[in-house]
């Protein structure tokens, strides 16, 4: 535990969405946090005007603003997208990084979501002992009843390049086991997403594995079905 004396602390927690001047003459509606209110295609209730980014909804971040940007894009042109997102990285760009996209271990309780997890450790990563860069870790969250990977978090270096990988396979419907199946590259960071879906099917190969449980049993058997 670091103590750091300072005068002054800045607080900087909590957003809310910014309306430009005068959306209240327009008619378009908003939620009862500010949010503009848009369908999927990000229509408000206004034919012809489209909302996107900070004012349109959670979460709050660029890329997510982007895509949104491409949708209505896109819509405008006549084409029949959606805006249809199954996961959303974040990432906090600190000392380490922290990066996180899909569902939590919490948000998949709240949906009734039976889960199993592997979490590996930088420390136990030949390209972060080379790099003397150990601190960190990498954690898979599945479906026990499907295998399907619906979360991740990665904490340590090049996290934030990472958990792009773990995104795709989410929207891709992968399994954990395709995780594990995947070859990585040596030495690389990027090994210790492989690292944590062999960790969560119970077979891992660089650190100890812990008792088998139902849930690691049950994800097994359903990679085995695929």
């Amino acid at each position: 535990v670091q103590t750091i004396s300072a005068e002054k602390i800045l607080v900087t927690v909590g957003r809310k969405p910014n309306a430009m001047p005068g959306l209240d003459k327009t008619g378009v509606k908003v939620d009862a946090k500010g949010f503009i209110t848009v369908n999927d295609r990000l229509q408000t209730n206004v034919p012809g005007i489209y909302a996107i980014g900070d004012v349109a909804c959670q979460p709050m971040l660029a890329h997510k603003a982007t895509k949104e940007a491409v949708v209505v894009a896109e819509v405008i042109a006549g084409k029949k997208t959606k805006y249809d997102v199954k996961a959303m990285p974040a990432v906090i760009f600190c000392e380490p990084e922290v990066a996180t996209t899909g569902l939590s271990e919490m948000d998949a309780k709240a949906k009734n979501i039976e889960t199993f997890v592997g979490s590996f450790p930088y420390a136990a990563l030949g390209k972060a002992i080379a790099s003397n860069d150990t601190e960190g870790f990498a954690k898979l969250i599945g479906d026990k009843k499907t295998g399907r990977l619906i979360g991740a978090v990665l904490v340590g270096a090049e996290a934030s390049s990472m958990i792009a990988e773990m995104t795709l396979a989410i929207e891709a419907g992968l399994q954990v086991a395709d995780i594990g199946l995947t070859v990585h590259a040596h030495p690389t960071m990027g090994e210790a997403t492989m690292e944590a879906a062999d960790l969560a099917l119970g077979h891992p190969i660089h650190v100890m594995a812990k008792a088998s449980s139902p849930s690691a049993n049950a994800a097994a058997a359903a990679a085995a079905a695929k």
